[in-house]
């Protein structure tokens, strides 16, 4: 939630407490009370900050917070993040104070030893609460709601919950079955002020300047995820409230996909059909999670020779689900593939 923006208060201390359930279960019902979650945030986790910013501002065309608009967080990151009119937040992170990232993000800091990229997306949910009674109806164990590690004018501008074991280095052995979402989705929610603001700032011109981009980029559509069974994993998506709906073939990634619907967007899983193709090659270096995003923009063309004349290399341009898109390659972006499209 748009945290770059705030002043940040005292830390809230709670730990997470677990619910009862031991085992996680792929059951092909969805939780009845469910609502259908919202893309939140995708979280992308980065070794040099500033030298990240200065890729995604100057090469890439997004509107980058300075180094002043960088904030540490009491588990020892840092933060800052991509702000769209339409669509989720897009936030780096990167270890501020190793010593804290180790005690409470040791899997931040094990997968910045050898990777960069996204490691989180984050649903927005109506309850939090809600969500975690239904999640342990249907066997999963999850956290209880916990506040925001820090206060916006003494309160916690959002909650959230997660699946047991998901800033651990190490799965248990409930958590490695092909196709689980635990490691990847976390749920939050926006208390009511801070939505509040946010419309509030929208009037304010200063404000409303982070959300324009050289690039056109409307906001994020799309978040593509990497899994081994296609099949296991949609069941296991749709066992947490989240619906399946159309095939795709992504050919330009040379893989087969099924769309996860949610509010504002989908969730793109993508199972290789060539061991040469890119979906491929994300394995078997990294678990199944991001593998990249479709990013949404007003003039496709404009972005792509922005971006070609930065980089100094051609992008592939291809016709995808959103009709002709350009891709740039997860090597540019910093462990990400993002795919422009405009639509038509």
């Amino acid at each position: 939630m748009n945290r770059y923006l705030l002043r940040r208060g005292k830390p809230e201390k709670k730990r997470p407490h677990y619910g009862r359930s031991d085992v996680l279960t792929r059951n092909r019902r969805a939780p009845r009370k469910l609502r259908l979650p919202a893309l939140g945030e995708v979280k992308v986790y980065v070794r040099e900050m500033e030298a990240v910013k200065d890729v995604y501002r100057e090469t890439l065309g997004f509107n980058v917070p300075s180094s002043a608009d960088t904030y540490p967080l009491p588990s020892g990151l840092a933060v800052s993040e991509i702000l769209f009119r339409a669509g989720p937040v897009f936030e780096f992170r990167s270890v501020h104070d190793r010593e804290k990232a180790m005690q409470q993000r040791p899997r931040a800091v094990d997968f910045l030893q050898e990777h960069e990229g996204a490691l989180t997306l984050v649903l927005n949910v109506k309850s939090v609460r809600a969500t975690a009674n239904a999640l342990r109806r249907h066997g999963f164990d999850v956290s209880d709601p916990q506040p925001a590690p820090f206060a916006v004018n003494g309160k916690p501008p959002f909650q959230f919950l997660v699946f047991r074991g998901f800033f651990n280095v190490a799965p248990s052995a409930a958590m490695v079955s092909e196709g689980l979402p635990p490691r990847v989705v976390a749920f939050s929610q926006v208390a009511t002020f801070m939505k509040r603001r946010f419309q509030n700032r929208l009037i304010n011109p200063e404000f409303r300047v982070w959300l324009q981009h050289p690039n056109t980029a409307i906001g994020i559509r799309s978040v593509w995820i990497a899994v081994k069974d296609l099949e296991a994993a949609a069941e296991a998506y749709a066992s947490i409230g989240l619906p399946c709906g159309a095939t795709r073939k992504a050919r330009w990634l040379r893989a087969d996909g099924r769309e996860i619907r949610v509010d504002g967007g989908r969730i793109l899983l993508l199972q290789p059909s060539d061991n040469r193709g890119k979906v491929a090659s994300f394995f078997p270096a990294r678990e199944e999670g991001i593998i990249g995003l479709s990013v949404e923009v007003q003039d496709l063309l404009s972005a792509r020779r922005l971006i070609q004349r930065k980089a100094k290399r051609i992008l592939s341009a291809f016709d995808g689900p959103h009709r002709r898109s350009v891709l740039i390659p997860a090597e540019l972006a910093h462990g990400v593939w993002i795919e422009m499209f405009q639509r038509r």
